[in-house]
């Protein structure tokens, strides 16, 4: 799988391959990360790419001890498949 990028310009964990870039937008408030919406590009659906993309995003907020308010659908469904990851985040609660 390709690396994950934070674009802290454009405010989102980004991965690209072949020219298409999947990625969770974000925004800070306070000290919580908010995690607003996963956007995977038709050509990558089906591949894992998205999953891929979610896990190492969230692995990455578990090592950082980030407190986490998760606002995405996907995200969630994710989350619920992965109970293990699940019980690892500093989550507030979710809407």
């Amino acid at each position: 799988m390709p690396p994950i990028t934070d674009n802290t310009a454009m405010h989102r964990f980004e991965m690209t391959q072949d020219g298409a870039t999947a990625f969770i937008t974000y925004l800070w408030h306070g000290t919580v990360l908010v995690l607003l919406h996963t956007e995977v590009p038709a050509i990558f659906r089906g591949k894992g790419i998205g999953r891929a993309l979610v896990c190492g995003v969230l692995e990455r907020l578990v090592e950082a001890q980030n407190v986490v308010d998760i606002r995405c659908a996907f995200i969630r469904h994710i989350l619920q498949e992965n109970p293990a990851l699940a019980t690892r985040l500093t989550r507030v609660r979710s809407s």
